[in-house]
Protein backbone atom coordinates (compact mmCIF):
# COMPACT_ATOMS: atom_id res chain seq x y z
CA UNK A 1 0.00 0.00 0.00
CA UNK A 2 2.78 2.40 0.94
CA UNK A 3 4.77 1.71 -2.21
CA UNK A 4 1.86 2.09 -4.62
CA UNK A 5 -0.16 4.77 -2.86
CA UNK A 6 1.67 7.11 -0.52
CA UNK A 7 5.06 7.00 -2.23
CA UNK A 8 3.83 7.29 -5.82
CA UNK A 9 1.05 9.80 -5.17
CA UNK A 10 2.43 11.91 -2.34
CA UNK A 11 6.13 10.99 -2.20
CA UNK A 12 5.69 10.13 1.47
CA UNK A 13 7.06 7.00 3.16
CA UNK A 14 6.30 6.22 6.78
CA UNK A 15 6.26 2.41 7.01
CA UNK A 16 9.76 2.17 8.49
CA UNK A 17 11.80 3.21 11.49
CA UNK A 18 10.20 3.97 14.84
CA UNK A 19 6.74 4.30 13.32
CA UNK A 20 6.89 0.76 11.97
CA UNK A 21 8.18 -0.64 15.26
CA UNK A 22 5.45 1.13 17.24
CA UNK A 23 2.84 -0.09 14.76
CA UNK A 24 4.02 -3.70 15.07
CA UNK A 25 3.93 -3.53 18.87
CA UNK A 26 0.42 -2.03 18.95
CA UNK A 27 -0.90 -4.56 16.43
CA UNK A 28 0.42 -7.45 18.52
CA UNK A 29 -0.95 -5.96 21.74
CA UNK A 30 -4.40 -5.41 20.24
CA UNK A 31 -4.35 -8.84 18.61
CA UNK A 32 -3.47 -10.49 21.92
CA UNK A 33 -6.34 -8.71 23.67
CA UNK A 34 -8.62 -9.83 20.84
CA UNK A 35 -7.63 -13.50 21.17
CA UNK A 36 -7.86 -13.41 24.97
CA UNK A 37 -11.27 -11.74 24.78
CA UNK A 38 -12.63 -14.27 22.30
CA UNK A 39 -11.12 -17.05 24.41
CA UNK A 40 -12.96 -15.75 27.47
CA UNK A 41 -16.18 -15.62 25.48
CA UNK A 42 -15.71 -19.24 24.37
CA UNK A 43 -14.98 -20.26 27.96
CA UNK A 44 -18.14 -18.58 29.26
CA UNK A 45 -20.29 -19.97 26.48
CA UNK A 46 -19.10 -23.57 26.37
CA UNK A 47 -17.36 -24.37 29.66
CA UNK A 48 -19.05 -22.18 32.27
CA UNK A 49 -22.13 -22.26 30.03
CA UNK A 50 -23.75 -19.00 31.10
CA UNK A 51 -27.43 -19.80 30.67
CA UNK A 52 -28.45 -16.34 29.49
CA UNK A 53 -26.32 -16.88 26.38
CA UNK A 54 -28.47 -19.83 25.39
CA UNK A 55 -32.02 -19.44 24.22
CA UNK A 56 -34.62 -20.45 21.69
CA UNK A 57 -32.79 -18.54 18.94
CA UNK A 58 -29.34 -20.00 19.64
CA UNK A 59 -28.12 -21.65 16.43
CA UNK A 60 -25.03 -23.03 14.70
CA UNK A 61 -24.22 -19.59 13.32
CA UNK A 62 -23.41 -18.45 16.87
CA UNK A 63 -20.74 -21.15 17.16
CA UNK A 64 -19.41 -20.50 13.65
CA UNK A 65 -19.16 -16.78 14.41
CA UNK A 66 -17.15 -17.08 17.61
CA UNK A 67 -14.86 -19.88 16.42
CA UNK A 68 -14.16 -18.07 13.14
CA UNK A 69 -13.05 -14.99 15.05
CA UNK A 70 -10.86 -17.12 17.29
CA UNK A 71 -9.37 -18.88 14.26
CA UNK A 72 -8.58 -15.57 12.57
CA UNK A 73 -6.83 -14.24 15.67
CA UNK A 74 -4.77 -17.36 16.38
CA UNK A 75 -4.04 -17.92 12.69
CA UNK A 76 -2.72 -14.39 12.33
CA UNK A 77 -0.22 -14.90 15.15
CA UNK A 78 0.88 -18.28 13.77
CA UNK A 79 1.53 -16.64 10.40
CA UNK A 80 3.55 -13.90 12.05
CA UNK A 81 5.58 -16.39 14.08
CA UNK A 82 6.34 -18.54 11.03
CA UNK A 83 7.37 -15.47 9.02
CA UNK A 84 9.73 -14.23 11.73
CA UNK A 85 11.25 -17.67 12.22
CA UNK A 86 11.65 -18.36 8.49
CA UNK A 87 13.41 -15.01 7.92
CA UNK A 88 16.05 -15.70 10.56
CA UNK A 89 14.38 -13.95 13.51
CA UNK A 90 15.59 -10.36 12.87
CA UNK A 91 16.25 -8.46 16.09
CA UNK A 92 13.79 -5.65 15.34
CA UNK A 93 10.94 -8.17 15.15
CA UNK A 94 11.09 -8.56 18.92
CA UNK A 95 8.58 -5.69 19.14
CA UNK A 96 6.08 -8.14 17.66
CA UNK A 97 6.27 -9.91 20.99
CA UNK A 98 3.57 -12.52 20.38
CA UNK A 99 4.86 -13.53 16.95
CA UNK A 100 8.45 -13.45 18.19
CA UNK A 101 7.52 -15.67 21.12
CA UNK A 102 5.97 -18.21 18.74
CA UNK A 103 9.10 -18.02 16.55
CA UNK A 104 11.16 -18.94 19.61
CA UNK A 105 8.88 -21.93 20.16
CA UNK A 106 9.42 -23.05 16.55
CA UNK A 107 13.16 -22.66 17.08
CA UNK A 108 13.05 -24.68 20.30
CA UNK A 109 11.25 -27.61 18.65
CA UNK A 110 13.68 -27.52 15.74
CA UNK A 111 11.22 -26.76 12.94
CA UNK A 112 13.25 -26.92 9.68
CA UNK A 113 13.58 -23.95 7.35
CA UNK A 114 14.55 -23.78 3.68
CA UNK A 115 17.82 -22.08 4.58
CA UNK A 116 18.63 -24.75 7.14
CA UNK A 117 17.70 -27.56 4.78
CA UNK A 118 19.95 -26.12 2.05
CA UNK A 119 23.01 -26.54 4.30
CA UNK A 120 22.22 -30.22 4.88
CA UNK A 121 24.57 -32.62 3.02
CA UNK A 122 21.56 -34.57 1.83
CA UNK A 123 19.89 -31.45 0.39
CA UNK A 124 17.68 -31.94 -2.68
CA UNK A 125 15.20 -29.63 -4.38
CA UNK A 126 12.39 -31.96 -3.34
CA UNK A 127 13.30 -31.66 0.35
CA UNK A 128 12.58 -27.91 0.20
CA UNK A 129 8.90 -28.72 -0.35
CA UNK A 130 8.65 -30.89 2.74
CA UNK A 131 8.30 -30.32 6.45
CA UNK A 132 9.57 -26.75 6.98
CA UNK A 133 8.51 -23.31 8.17
CA UNK A 134 8.05 -21.89 4.68
CA UNK A 135 5.63 -24.65 3.66
CA UNK A 136 3.62 -24.20 6.84
CA UNK A 137 3.59 -20.44 6.29
CA UNK A 138 2.21 -20.97 2.76
CA UNK A 139 -0.49 -23.34 4.02
CA UNK A 140 -1.50 -21.11 6.91
CA UNK A 141 -1.51 -18.03 4.66
CA UNK A 142 -4.07 -19.62 2.36
CA UNK A 143 -6.13 -20.92 5.26
CA UNK A 144 -6.09 -17.51 6.91
CA UNK A 145 -6.97 -15.69 3.68
CA UNK A 146 -9.84 -18.00 2.78
CA UNK A 147 -11.22 -17.81 6.33
CA UNK A 148 -11.00 -14.01 6.28
CA UNK A 149 -12.76 -13.73 2.90
CA UNK A 150 -15.42 -16.20 4.04
CA UNK A 151 -16.05 -14.07 7.12
CA UNK A 152 -16.28 -10.85 5.11
CA UNK A 153 -18.69 -12.42 2.61
CA UNK A 154 -20.75 -13.81 5.49
CA UNK A 155 -21.25 -10.46 7.25
CA UNK A 156 -24.41 -9.27 5.41
CA UNK A 157 -26.23 -12.58 5.79
CA UNK A 158 -25.75 -13.79 9.35
CA UNK A 159 -24.73 -12.93 12.88
CA UNK A 160 -21.61 -10.88 11.98
CA UNK A 161 -23.96 -8.22 10.56
CA UNK A 162 -24.68 -7.09 14.11
CA UNK A 163 -21.14 -5.67 14.22
CA UNK A 164 -22.44 -3.00 11.83
CA UNK A 165 -26.09 -2.81 12.86
CA UNK A 166 -25.26 -2.57 16.58
CA UNK A 167 -22.98 0.39 15.95
CA UNK A 168 -25.65 2.05 13.80
CA UNK A 169 -28.22 1.39 16.51
CA UNK A 170 -26.11 3.07 19.18
CA UNK A 171 -25.43 6.08 16.95
CA UNK A 172 -29.12 6.55 16.04
CA UNK A 173 -30.53 5.85 19.51
CA UNK A 174 -33.26 8.08 20.87
CA UNK A 175 -31.77 9.83 23.91
CA UNK A 176 -35.25 10.19 25.40
CA UNK A 177 -36.42 6.65 24.68
CA UNK A 178 -36.35 5.80 28.38
CA UNK A 179 -38.42 8.85 29.28
CA UNK A 180 -41.28 8.82 26.82
CA UNK A 181 -42.92 6.97 23.99
CA UNK A 182 -42.76 8.41 20.45
CA UNK A 183 -45.11 11.15 19.32
CA UNK A 184 -48.70 10.16 18.64
CA UNK A 185 -49.76 10.79 15.01
CA UNK A 186 -53.32 11.85 14.22
CA UNK A 187 -53.62 8.70 12.13
CA UNK A 188 -53.57 6.31 15.05
CA UNK A 189 -53.61 3.35 12.63
CA UNK A 190 -49.99 4.24 11.85
CA UNK A 191 -49.05 3.19 15.38
CA UNK A 192 -50.33 -0.38 14.98
CA UNK A 193 -48.59 -3.58 13.86
CA UNK A 194 -50.83 -5.21 11.29
CA UNK A 195 -47.80 -6.21 9.24
CA UNK A 196 -44.04 -6.07 9.50
CA UNK A 197 -44.10 -3.06 7.16
CA UNK A 198 -45.76 -1.01 9.90
CA UNK A 199 -42.58 -1.03 11.97
CA UNK A 200 -40.33 2.01 11.63
CA UNK A 201 -36.81 1.78 10.25
CA UNK A 202 -35.46 2.20 13.79
CA UNK A 203 -37.58 -0.67 15.10
CA UNK A 204 -36.31 -2.87 12.26
CA UNK A 205 -32.75 -1.80 13.05
CA UNK A 206 -33.35 -2.81 16.67
CA UNK A 207 -34.13 -6.30 15.44
CA UNK A 208 -30.94 -6.51 13.36
CA UNK A 209 -28.81 -5.07 16.16
CA UNK A 210 -29.63 -7.78 18.69
CA UNK A 211 -26.53 -9.77 19.68
CA UNK A 212 -28.49 -12.48 21.55
CA UNK A 213 -26.53 -11.66 24.71
CA UNK A 214 -29.58 -12.22 26.90
CA UNK A 215 -28.99 -9.30 29.25
CA UNK A 216 -32.54 -8.08 28.72
CA UNK A 217 -33.88 -11.54 29.51
CA UNK A 218 -31.86 -11.80 32.72
CA UNK A 219 -33.29 -8.57 34.18
CA UNK A 220 -36.90 -8.88 32.99
CA UNK A 221 -39.20 -9.21 36.05
CA UNK A 222 -41.88 -10.90 33.96
CA UNK A 223 -39.49 -13.64 32.86
CA UNK A 224 -38.16 -13.98 36.40
CA UNK A 225 -41.71 -14.67 37.60
CA UNK A 226 -42.18 -17.37 34.94
CA UNK A 227 -44.41 -15.27 32.73
CA UNK A 228 -44.14 -16.06 28.98
CA UNK A 229 -42.37 -12.79 28.13
CA UNK A 230 -38.72 -12.89 27.08
CA UNK A 231 -37.68 -9.51 25.60
CA UNK A 232 -34.91 -11.08 23.52
CA UNK A 233 -37.26 -13.64 21.99
CA UNK A 234 -39.83 -10.99 21.04
CA UNK A 235 -37.22 -8.95 19.16
CA UNK A 236 -35.71 -12.03 17.49
CA UNK A 237 -39.11 -13.56 16.67
CA UNK A 238 -39.97 -10.39 14.75
CA UNK A 239 -36.61 -10.52 12.97
CA UNK A 240 -37.04 -14.20 12.06
CA UNK A 241 -40.53 -13.54 10.72
CA UNK A 242 -39.24 -10.69 8.57
CA UNK A 243 -36.48 -12.88 7.17
CA UNK A 244 -38.99 -15.67 6.47
CA UNK A 245 -41.16 -13.22 4.53
CA UNK A 246 -38.15 -12.07 2.52
CA UNK A 247 -37.48 -15.73 1.69
CA UNK A 248 -41.04 -16.20 0.39
CA UNK A 249 -42.73 -17.36 3.59
CA UNK A 250 -46.43 -16.93 4.33
CA UNK A 251 -47.79 -13.92 6.16
CA UNK A 252 -49.35 -14.34 9.58
CA UNK A 253 -50.70 -12.00 12.26
CA UNK A 254 -47.97 -10.13 14.07
CA UNK A 255 -49.66 -10.54 17.45
CA UNK A 256 -52.63 -12.79 18.17
CA UNK A 257 -54.11 -15.13 20.72
CA UNK A 258 -52.56 -18.18 19.09
CA UNK A 259 -51.30 -18.43 15.51
CA UNK A 260 -49.39 -15.14 15.52
CA UNK A 261 -45.72 -14.27 15.49
CA UNK A 262 -46.10 -13.05 19.08
CA UNK A 263 -48.73 -14.40 21.47
CA UNK A 264 -51.01 -11.93 23.23
CA UNK A 265 -50.24 -13.47 26.63
CA UNK A 266 -46.58 -12.68 26.04
CA UNK A 267 -47.24 -8.98 25.57
CA UNK A 268 -49.75 -8.85 28.43
CA UNK A 269 -46.87 -9.88 30.69
CA UNK A 270 -44.87 -6.72 29.95
CA UNK A 271 -44.93 -4.15 32.76
CA UNK A 272 -43.18 -1.45 30.67
CA UNK A 273 -40.53 -1.11 33.39
CA UNK A 274 -37.79 -0.59 30.77
CA UNK A 275 -35.34 -2.85 32.60
CA UNK A 276 -34.58 -4.50 29.24
CA UNK A 277 -33.71 -1.17 27.64
CA UNK A 278 -31.51 -0.20 30.57
CA UNK A 279 -29.56 -3.47 30.34
CA UNK A 280 -29.14 -3.62 26.55
CA UNK A 281 -25.52 -2.93 25.51
CA UNK A 282 -26.53 -1.89 21.97
CA UNK A 283 -29.36 0.49 22.95
CA UNK A 284 -32.29 -1.55 21.60
CA UNK A 285 -35.52 0.31 22.37
CA UNK A 286 -37.70 -2.67 23.23
CA UNK A 287 -40.59 -0.62 24.55
CA UNK A 288 -41.18 1.12 21.23
CA UNK A 289 -41.87 -2.21 19.51
CA UNK A 290 -43.71 -3.63 22.51
CA UNK A 291 -46.05 -0.65 22.65
CA UNK A 292 -46.75 -1.01 18.93
CA UNK A 293 -47.72 -4.64 19.55
CA UNK A 294 -49.93 -3.61 22.47
CA UNK A 295 -51.68 -1.02 20.29
CA UNK A 296 -52.39 -3.72 17.75
CA UNK A 297 -53.81 -5.96 20.47
CA UNK A 298 -56.06 -3.16 21.70
CA UNK A 299 -57.21 -2.42 18.17
CA UNK A 300 -58.07 -6.11 17.69
CA UNK A 301 -59.80 -6.35 21.06
CA UNK A 302 -57.23 -8.88 22.30
CA UNK A 303 -56.91 -7.44 25.79
CA UNK A 304 -57.41 -9.00 29.20
CA UNK A 305 -60.85 -8.51 30.82
CA UNK A 306 -59.20 -6.70 33.73
CA UNK A 307 -57.73 -4.13 31.34
CA UNK A 308 -61.08 -3.74 29.60
CA UNK A 309 -62.57 -2.83 32.98
CA UNK A 310 -59.83 -0.24 33.52
CA UNK A 311 -60.45 1.32 30.10
CA UNK A 312 -64.17 1.44 30.81
CA UNK A 313 -63.61 3.07 34.20
CA UNK A 314 -61.37 5.75 32.72
CA UNK A 315 -63.75 6.50 29.84
CA UNK A 316 -66.81 6.79 32.09
CA UNK A 317 -65.39 8.29 35.28
CA UNK A 318 -61.92 9.60 34.45
CA UNK A 319 -60.16 7.30 36.92
CA UNK A 320 -58.98 3.70 37.03
CA UNK A 321 -61.10 2.86 40.10
CA UNK A 322 -64.43 3.57 38.41
CA UNK A 323 -65.42 5.83 41.31
CA UNK A 324 -67.34 9.06 40.83
CA UNK A 325 -65.30 12.13 39.89
CA UNK A 326 -67.18 13.99 42.64
CA UNK A 327 -65.43 11.81 45.21
CA UNK A 328 -61.91 12.55 43.96
CA UNK A 329 -61.20 15.15 46.65
CA UNK A 330 -62.96 13.36 49.53
CA UNK A 331 -59.58 12.59 51.07
CA UNK A 332 -59.29 16.29 51.95
CA UNK A 333 -62.44 16.29 54.11
CA UNK A 334 -60.51 15.09 57.16
CA UNK A 335 -57.95 17.89 56.96
CA UNK A 336 -58.07 20.73 59.50
CA UNK A 337 -57.73 23.30 56.73
CA UNK A 338 -59.30 23.89 53.34
CA UNK A 339 -57.44 22.95 50.17
CA UNK A 340 -57.58 25.68 47.52
CA UNK A 341 -59.47 25.10 44.29
CA UNK A 342 -56.93 25.92 41.57
CA UNK A 343 -59.77 26.51 39.11
CA UNK A 344 -61.05 29.45 41.13
CA UNK A 345 -57.99 31.08 42.68
CA UNK A 346 -54.37 31.68 41.76
CA UNK A 347 -51.80 29.37 43.36
CA UNK A 348 -48.06 28.92 43.14
CA UNK A 349 -48.28 25.15 42.73
CA UNK A 350 -50.95 23.06 41.07
CA UNK A 351 -50.93 19.68 42.79
CA UNK A 352 -51.85 16.68 40.66
CA UNK A 353 -52.88 14.21 43.34
CA UNK A 354 -53.46 11.15 41.14
CA UNK A 355 -55.84 8.20 41.30
CA UNK A 356 -54.42 6.14 44.15
CA UNK A 357 -53.98 8.95 46.70
CA UNK A 358 -57.48 10.13 45.77
CA UNK A 359 -59.41 6.84 45.90
CA UNK A 360 -57.39 4.13 47.64
CA UNK A 361 -58.07 4.17 51.40
CA UNK A 362 -54.48 3.44 52.39
CA UNK A 363 -53.03 6.00 49.99
CA UNK A 364 -55.41 8.75 51.03
CA UNK A 365 -53.23 9.19 54.10
CA UNK A 366 -50.30 9.93 51.78
CA UNK A 367 -52.28 12.76 50.22
CA UNK A 368 -53.28 14.12 53.63
CA UNK A 369 -49.70 13.98 54.90
CA UNK A 370 -48.31 15.81 51.88
CA UNK A 371 -51.08 18.41 52.04
CA UNK A 372 -50.28 19.01 55.72
CA UNK A 373 -46.58 19.43 54.97
CA UNK A 374 -47.31 21.95 52.21
CA UNK A 375 -49.72 23.86 54.46
CA UNK A 376 -47.30 24.04 57.38
CA UNK A 377 -44.52 25.12 55.01
CA UNK A 378 -46.80 27.97 53.92
CA UNK A 379 -46.74 26.80 50.30
CA UNK A 380 -49.47 28.18 48.05
CA UNK A 381 -51.03 25.14 46.38
CA UNK A 382 -54.34 23.97 44.99
CA UNK A 383 -55.96 20.99 43.29
CA UNK A 384 -58.45 20.53 40.44
CA UNK A 385 -61.03 18.55 42.44
CA UNK A 386 -63.37 16.73 40.02
CA UNK A 387 -61.64 18.24 36.96
CA UNK A 388 -58.58 16.14 37.70
CA UNK A 389 -58.51 12.90 35.71
CA UNK A 390 -56.23 9.94 35.29
CA UNK A 391 -52.91 10.95 33.66
CA UNK A 392 -53.07 8.18 31.02
CA UNK A 393 -49.53 6.87 31.55
CA UNK A 394 -50.27 3.19 32.07
CA UNK A 395 -53.10 2.77 29.60
CA UNK A 396 -50.92 4.26 26.90
CA UNK A 397 -48.28 1.62 27.54
CA UNK A 398 -50.79 -1.17 27.09
CA UNK A 399 -51.95 0.27 23.78
CA UNK A 400 -54.89 2.63 24.44
CA UNK A 401 -53.49 5.59 22.53
CA UNK A 402 -56.79 7.28 21.67
CA UNK A 403 -57.94 7.51 25.28
CA UNK A 404 -54.52 8.78 26.31
CA UNK A 405 -54.74 11.66 23.83
CA UNK A 406 -58.22 12.49 25.11
CA UNK A 407 -56.98 12.63 28.71
CA UNK A 408 -53.94 14.70 27.75
CA UNK A 409 -56.13 17.17 25.88
CA UNK A 410 -58.48 17.51 28.86
CA UNK A 411 -55.64 18.25 31.26
CA UNK A 412 -53.90 20.75 29.00
CA UNK A 413 -57.15 22.66 28.46
CA UNK A 414 -57.89 22.65 32.18
CA UNK A 415 -54.40 23.89 33.03
CA UNK A 416 -54.72 26.73 30.53
CA UNK A 417 -57.72 28.02 32.50
CA UNK A 418 -55.77 28.05 35.77
CA UNK A 419 -53.10 30.39 37.12
CA UNK A 420 -50.08 28.64 38.65
CA UNK A 421 -46.30 28.58 38.41
CA UNK A 422 -45.55 24.85 38.45
CA UNK A 423 -47.14 21.43 38.80
CA UNK A 424 -46.41 19.10 41.71
CA UNK A 425 -47.13 15.37 41.30
CA UNK A 426 -47.57 12.69 43.93
CA UNK A 427 -46.66 9.96 41.46
CA UNK A 428 -43.33 10.11 39.57
CA UNK A 429 -45.00 8.38 36.61
CA UNK A 430 -47.44 11.26 36.37
CA UNK A 431 -44.58 13.74 36.49
CA UNK A 432 -42.76 11.93 33.68
CA UNK A 433 -45.95 11.84 31.58
CA UNK A 434 -46.59 15.56 32.01
CA UNK A 435 -42.96 16.56 31.53
CA UNK A 436 -41.92 14.32 28.64
CA UNK A 437 -45.01 12.91 26.91
CA UNK A 438 -47.76 15.55 26.93
CA UNK A 439 -45.51 18.06 25.07
CA UNK A 440 -45.03 15.46 22.32
CA UNK A 441 -48.74 15.37 21.46
CA UNK A 442 -49.66 17.66 18.56
CA UNK A 443 -53.20 18.47 19.65
CA UNK A 444 -53.79 20.53 16.50
CA UNK A 445 -53.71 17.28 14.50
CA UNK A 446 -56.69 16.01 16.48
CA UNK A 447 -58.69 19.26 16.43
CA UNK A 448 -61.06 18.07 13.68
CA UNK A 449 -61.74 14.70 15.31
CA UNK A 450 -65.34 14.77 16.62
CA UNK A 451 -64.42 12.13 19.20
CA UNK A 452 -61.96 14.44 20.94
CA UNK A 453 -63.57 16.62 23.65
CA UNK A 454 -61.04 19.43 23.41
CA UNK A 455 -60.61 22.36 21.06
Amino acid sequence: FEQYATEMLFDVAFWHGDFYLAYQFIVDAMGLLFVVGIGMAIYRRYWVRNERLWGRHTSNEDAIFIWTLFGLGVGGFLLEGLRIYATGMPEHEIVSFVGYGLAMVFQAIGLPTVAGTATDPNYTAVSVLGFNAETFHWLFWWKHSLLAFFFIAWIPYAKPFHMLSSFANVVTRDENAGKRLPNVPADLDATNAESIDDFTWKELLDQDACTKCGRCSSVCPAKASDRPLDPRDVILDLKSYREDLDAGGEEQPIVADGGGVIDTETMESCMACMACMDACPVEIEHLQSFTRLNRQMTDQGDIAPSMQDVFQNVMQNGNTFGDSPRNRADWADELEFDVADAREEDVDYLWYVGDYPSYDERNKQVARSLATILEEADVSFGILFDDEKYDGNDIRRVGEEFLYVELAGHHVETWEDCEFDAIVCTDPHSYNTFENEYPEVDFAEFADDPMMPFE
